[in-house]
């Protein structure tokens, strides 16, 4: 007895095993890799943070999740099987086998001269055997035509035992037919091969197969599907889209003894047909068959030889209600039997089944796209919030290890120089087909019945203009993305990407619905110049400009930045700057605008107190914008921690500066978002980091007003999150363990024209960026707007009581009273509400005094002998020192 294992033969050998394993090892890598950083929770978008709507956002992300990775996995089960290539040796046929050769017809959809031509063939194929037609229509023509080649006839019509509804015998089926007859004839045969009517089999097509039954442990024996009408566009296009399928692909299955069934061209034996109790009832009976085959524990062997050539679609008609056919069947297989079966397949078989019944929602992930590009085009809901560039340094290797493993395994197709790695026409006709995948998934969803139709061939197929009624979801699909692209430029919802995403649908759908009549002017164009090199050549280019517009475009991979505004709920922990840190009380800190080491000696000389905190302040725009080590290390050596505000903007003096004064749009968080000032906040991050001591960050504080150029009057909320991340990013990829993070808006204020200011919860990074969260504060005490005195409970309550859902640490980063005009003394009695008040909020684990005289107003703690006694005697308590 000859056992198939011994009868394989690896296709690659140890060198191109050895680059293929290193091209797959390297694809699996990254494309876990972009996984990996693809879930993290703050890419979840925020456009429905409020109202307990959240979960929208996440299904949303899911969404896209589902679409971008889905796909990869059928990838995976490729490159899997792929490993496995092997391809038989040949075995010549020593038993004796008795042999049917069968071919199927139905009157009227398929032309007798072709049925004539196959029979006349598959009479010169040589091996002694039986030649039948199965005739769904007991046609007369049919008959006599038999009975001059000499063929047997067979027909089921009008006999209700082979015409039910349900079950094995379903009316108006090939595999159905098939069974009528294998209930009635199989016995007669050892062997029986099958073929479509449309096929020509090659005169060796017994004698290059039956061997192979040699081992008894061989059930069904296929071969590639080979068209040979080619000179027809679509038929061309379908062919390019299966040579990998039916080469490299087949030949790795048959590496695991299982080569998908394909019911065009095969073989098989009796007895293992019997044992499964004939094909399978279902649309795509093949596929399904097949399964069930090596789950009774047979085998199958590919024969990577073209035995056969048959007739592709010719028209885009021909050609959905086959793709239409296919992909609902292995829906409805993945489904409805998949399941059933896997638990009776070998772990390689679970793995191919599984992950190449995936393939058709390859056209469900693109409807997705592209119905979450409308939803953003249209009413500026976001699917995603990342930065685009980093995105692409994730998913671009991913993508480019894909078409090498593509490239490289095209030498074992069966004829590498005939067949295009990459077909034009094949990524076209792919075009159009990915709305009909997605028909069929909801078709099958919805509980839809799926006739079984045949393809017309030869003369009548119709090679010719195309009804354009088949083109209607396609035309839908034209229009609404017309219709969205429009929008985003009357709602500036302007992600160039997305755009041109619509731009690429319009244009490729379009040309799906209109190729019927282009296709002749292409054949006019063609007697002018290379076409074909013409278009490989602007695909190229059309790549590149793609690319480059993606790289200067918006910094999101939507390239938007989120619309509703409110705190993304993440799990919420308890950060401590620094483990030594004693939290038991609170932290007193003091901060400077100028002079600051100067003006702390100053200050610790007239207060002889120590300070934990010591604040100042660095504008992204000013001359001194770097990270000032020297400082820090004398702070440091003060026992003290330096408290940066940082800055994104050219300073401007006064607080009541105008609005035109503080709207600077080179520092617009946009460009943040976008990656203008990468550079500086590198450079900055490396200093930092160098450091290696602890340092807290205050970045863009009082968001919730309008006095700065990253004030919500400027930006929206959402800008402002996405710039922080963005900034926390770079950080963390620097690595800088020694930054503490402080959130701190102004305190809330009711100013009905800047935008949020009664609502700083919507400018809330995120729990993962932020560790301290604070609040500024100050007691204007008849000064300025304020011409109120207010006690510290009434500045900082109503903001204090949002910091605390946050349960992070509290900080008042600025705080600071005036002296009142003609009540001499009451700013100490201020600074002594202040330090009880903190004490009485345990939350509360910091206080900057602001040790400033700015805008003719004294805020300093020595702006009179009582505030500077009062301040020694109250923040001098052990619970701040």
């Amino acid at each position: 007895m000859i056992k198939g294992t011994n009868n394989k033969l690896r296709v690659m050998n140890r060198l191109q095993s050895a680059i293929y394993l290193a091209l797959v090892a390297s694809a699996v890598f990254f494309t876990l890799r972009y996984f990996i950083w693809w879930i993290n929770l703050t890419h979840i978008p925020l456009n429905w943070t409020y109202a307990n709507l959240h979960f929208l956002d996440v299904l949303i992300f899911i969404t896209l999740t589902f679409a971008v990775f889905l796909p990869m996995l059928n990838d995976f089960g490729v490159w899997f099987a792929l490993w496995f290539m092997s391809k038989p040796k040949h075995i010549p046929i020593i038993k004796k086998y008795t042999v049917a050769f069968l071919t199927c017809y139905v009157p009227g959809k398929e032309p007798i001269d072709m049925l004539e031509k196959t029979l006349t063939a598959m009479k010169k194929v040589r091996y002694e055997h039986d030649t039948w037609v199965l005739d769904e229509g007991d046609d007369s023509e049919v008959k006599l035509l038999c009975k001059r080649l000499d063929v047997k006839h067979f027909s089921r019509k009008c006999r209700l035992q082979y015409n039910q509804s349900e079950g094995k015998y379903r009316t108006k089926t090939k595999a159905d037919n098939h069974n009528a007859w294998l209930n009635q004839f199989e016995d007669n045969y050892d062997i029986i091969a099958q073929i479509d009517m449309d096929h020509i089999p090659e005169p060796d097509y017994f004698e290059r197969t039956l061997g192979q039954f040699e081992d008894p442990k061989v059930g069904i024996i296929c071969m590639p599907q080979y068209y040979k009408n080619t000179d027809n566009w679509i038929a061309r296009g379908s062919a390019e889209q299966a040579y990998l399928f039916h080469g490299p692909i087949q030949q790795g299955y048959y590496g695991c003894d299982m080569p998908f069934l394909i019911g065009t061209s095969h073989i098989y034996r009796r007895t293992a047909m019997k044992d499964i109790d004939g094909y399978a009832p279902t649309i795509v009976e093949d596929h399904l068959t097949g399964m069930l085959f090596y789950s009774r524990g047979w085998k199958g062997v590919f024969v990577p030889e073209v035995l056969a050539r048959g007739d592709g679609p010719t028209n885009w008609l021909d050609y959905f209600n086959q793709q239409m056919r296919w992909s609902f069947g292995l829906f409805e297989i993945l489904f409805n039997h998949t399941p059933k079966i896997l638990d009776k397949l070998n772990w390689q078989q679970k793995i191919n089944y599984f992950t190449a019944q995936l393939y058709y929602f390859s056209g469900v992930s693109v409807f997705l796209g592209t119905v979450l590009t409308f939803f953003y085009l249209v009413f500026g809901i976001n699917s995603a919030h990342m930065n685009l560039l980093i995105w692409l340094t994730y998913s671009v290797p991913t993508f480019i290890l894909g078409i090498l493993i593509q490239i490289y395994v095209h030498q074992f197709t069966i004829d590498p120089k005939k067949e295009p790695v990459y077909g034009i026409i094949g990524m076209f006709l792919n075009l159009g087909a990915n709305l009909i995948y997605t028909l069929a998934f909801f078709k099958f969803i919805a509980g839809k019945k799926m006739q079984y139709m045949v393809t017309k061939k030869g003369s009548m197929a119709i090679d010719s203009k195309t009804p354009i009624e088949i083109f209607i979801p396609h035309l839908v699909m034209v229009f609404l993305m017309t219709y969205a692209l429009a929008s985003s430029f009357v709602l500036k919802n302007n992600a160039l990407q997305l755009r041109l995403w619509a731009v690429f649908s319009i244009i490729s759908l379009s040309g799906v619905v209109g190729s019927s009549h282009l296709y002749y002017f292409y054949k006019r164009l063609e007697k002018l110049f290379n076409v074909k090199l013409f278009l490989r050549y602007s695909f190229v280019a059309a790549a590149i400009v793609l690319v480059t517009f993606l790289i200067s475009g918006r910094n999101t991979i939507d390239g938007q930045v989120e619309r509703n505004y409110q705190k993304l709920p993440e799990i919420i922990h308890t950060v401590t700057p620094f483990p030594n840190v004693d939290l038991t009380g609170a932290m007193l800190g003091i901060s400077f605008s100028n002079s600051v080491y100067d003006e702390l000696l100053h200050t610790e000389e007239i207060t002889g107190l120590d300070y934990d905190l010591v604040g100042f302040y660095q504008a992204w725009g000013s001359e001194n914008n770097q990270f000032d080590q020297s400082l820090a290390y004398a702070i440091k050596n003060k026992g003290s921690i330096p408290m940066i505000t940082w800055e994104p903007w050219v300073p401007v003096a006064s607080y009541d500066r105008t609005i035109e004064q503080a709207l600077q749009d080179k520092y617009h968080l946009r460009n943040i978002i976008r990656g203008d000032f990468d550079e500086y906040i590198k450079e900055y991050a490396n200093s930092v980091r160098d450091y290696q001591n602890p340092v807290m960050i205050r970045f863009a504080h009082e968001m919730n007003g309008n006095w700065y150029p990253w004030g919500s009057t400027f930006n929206t909320p959402s800008e402002y999150i996405m710039a922080w991340r963005h900034v926390h990013d770079i950080f963390t990829e620097v690595g800088t363990p020694n930054v503490a993070w402080i959130w701190a808006p102004n305190e809330e204020y009711v100013e009905p024209l800047v935008p949020f200011s009664h609502s700083s919860e919507v400018f809330y990074p995120g729990d993962k960026y932020v560790d301290w969260v604070g609040v500024s504060s100050f007691n204007w005490a008849g000064r300025y707007k304020q011409n109120i005195w207010r006690k510290p409970e009434d500045l900082f309550e109503s903001t204090i009581s949002k910091l605390k859902q946050y349960q992070k640490p509290i900080i008042i980063t600025e705080t600071a009273s005036s002296e009142t005009i003609g009540y001499p003394g009451q700013k100490a009695l201020w600074i002594e509400q202040m330090a009880e008040y903190v004490k009485l909020n345990p939350e509360i684990k910091g206080l900057v005094w602001f040790n400033v005289n700015d805008n003719n107003i004294d805020w300093s703690i020595e702006s009179s002998d009582s505030s500077l006694k009062s301040f020694i005697n109250w923040f001098g308590d052990s619970y701040f020192n």
